[in-house]
């Protein structure tokens, strides 16, 4: 719970700081008190201190941490295919509903953690001992299917396809897939 609460406390922070409304997304007039350079440095100064908490040290960069609000979400819609997670993230971060400066991008590794976490997915350790993750019965039911691919040098190896029902249970859900994602 602290963990949300200062990632949403830096998301704030970092958005006053780059002069956005949080609540709108829309950049501050220039004369209006949060443009001031003091207020602007006192809003950055707050990310530090939450990195300091979160990390033990200050992070080099202060990106926003990755977030749709819930209309995003209804904007994004799902795509018919049955694709990867790398793709649908993909699709995810080019989608213009999220054009924040300063925002982290969604990375697939955090969806498969959240789904890992929250019992959609499963790992094991594959002939070549490399782990792999497939869905389990739960993650099979949301439109998870794993199928067998071989590379170019003759190698199989495993790839997890993302039906629309799946897709969007990721939309609707990121944030608690997100939350779910950190170990």
């Amino acid at each position: 719970m602290v963990l949300d609460d200062l990632n949403e406390m830096k998301y704030f922070a970092k958005l006053l700081a780059l002069g956005i409304d949080p609540t709108s997304k829309e950049e501050f007039k220039c004369d209006t008190i949060m443009m001031l350079p003091k207020v602007i440095k006192y809003n950055e100064k707050v990310c530090e201190l939450i990195d300091l908490i979160k990390y033990g040290k200050k992070s080099k960069k202060y990106l926003i941490p990755f977030s749709l609000t819930d209309s995003e979400k209804k904007t994004i819609k799902p795509l018919n295919d049955k694709i990867s997670i790398s793709k649908f993230v993909h699709y995810i971060n080019n989608s213009k509903v999220n054009c924040i400066k300063g925002m982290e991008k969604l990375k697939a590794r955090q969806i498969v953690n959240g789904l890992l976490n929250m019992g959609f997915l499963k790992s094991f350790k594959d002939i070549n001992d490399k782990n792999q993750k497939i869905p389990t019965e739960k993650g099979q039911n949301l439109g998870i299917h794993s199928i067998m691919k071989q590379n170019s040098y003759g190698n199989y190896y495993n790839v997890n396809l993302y039906n629309a029902n799946a897709q969007q249970f990721i939309l609707l859900n990121i944030t608690e897939i997100l939350n779910n994602s950190i170990v």
